[in-house]
């Protein structure tokens, strides 16, 4: 109805807003409040990211555009978190919220600068239809959840992994901030794979090798942690593996989920968008309301949810219209 270009400005301008909200906040109510709704900016930046890259590429070639999606992604998982430890060590909380602030003001006058408005694609009127649709598609719905199972390992790690490394293994907020570097470069590197091999071996044996990068990593990390609950060594690394894995089955995911959408057009993107951000935030609560303080149980979660993801990916879906 309004093209992408105006959706991005007003989710980047929701998050702008919000962010220097936050980093004025007094009472506990109004940050969380705040909160939810930078939320909502930064979850439509991230879906019409998704699909303004669909809109130019198709099959392996949108694979291999999303790997470098998600090569700019590794930038911010890497930097934001090291540098959000600094600027708490030097300035205290609130000026990780001025710098998101300016962040997305300068990125509004860049967006409204050089980025190029985009409709409706092939004329197809916006309906809630078309969700209901693709949605009940099974071959798009199978790789839509792989990708953000995989996500929401990533999610729940986040959520858990601050508190048992700062209780369990007495982790500073520097210490912590310095294993974003370890985390972007496993991220880096399985991108660049994908980006690399997508159009030589396809995209059906890097999600295989993916799927099962992920499930042998978690399989690892619950491996040494009983052998040896004091090394954090055994827990980080073995994530790593898990992130490695991830980032390269998450494009391959969203890539397969919109070849085989029964609607054309950004729909299947913004889709699978609104699940991966959907599972992220189950996991992600399930995981803080379970409150975790050792790291096995936390080791237990990540190879329960590589299992599914394992599994998702090797089913063959037929759906009721192919029937």
């Amino acid at each position: 109805m309004f093209g992408l270009k105006k959706i991005l400005i007003v989710s980047l301008a929701l998050f702008g807003l919000c962010s220097v909200l936050l980093a004025m906040c007094t009472q506990i109510e109004a940050f969380i409040t705040s909160r939810l709704i930078q939320g909502i900016g930064a979850s439509g930046m991230s879906v019409i990211a998704r699909s303004l890259t669909a809109h130019y590429f198709k099959g392996p070639a949108l694979a291999k555009a999303l790997s470098w999606l998600s090569i700019a992604f590794v930038f911010s998982l890497g930097t934001g978190q090291y540098v959000g430890a600094l600027l708490i060590s030097a300035a205290g909380w609130s000026a990780t919220f001025w710098v998101l602030g300016v962040g997305a003001i300068l990125h509004i006058g860049w967006v409204y600068r050089y980025l190029p408005d985009s409709r409706q694609a092939h004329g197809i009127p916006s309906s809630w239809g078309h969700y209901v649709m693709i949605i009940r598609h099974l071959p798009f719905l199978f790789p839509a959840l792989t990708g953000g199972v995989g996500y929401g390992i990533i999610m729940g790690f986040s959520t858990a992994a601050p508190s048992i490394l700062q209780t369990t293994y007495h982790w500073s907020v520097n210490d912590y901030g310095a294993l974003g570097w370890a985390v972007s470069l496993a991220y880096l590197l399985g991108s660049l794979s994908i980006n690399r091999w997508v159009l030589t071996y396809g995209q059906k044996t890097l999600s295989r090798i993916a799927t099962r990068i992920m499930l042998l990593a978690s399989v690892l990390m619950l491996m040494g942690l009983m052998a040896n609950r004091s090394c954090a060594l055994l827990l980080w690394l073995p994530y790593c593996g898990i992130v490695f894995g991830q980032a390269m089955n998450y494009p391959i995911s969203l890539s397969k989920a919109c070849e085989y959408s029964p609607v054309s057009g950004p729909y299947s993107m913004a889709l699978c968008g609104f699940i991966h951000q959907l599972l992220a935030a189950f996991i992600g609560t399930t995981v803080s309301l379970l409150t975790l303080r050792h790291p096995l149980p936390l080791a237990l979660i990540c190879l329960l949810l590589a299992v599914l993801v394992w599994g998702l990916n090797i089913v063959k879906p037929t759906s009721s219209r192919d029937d």
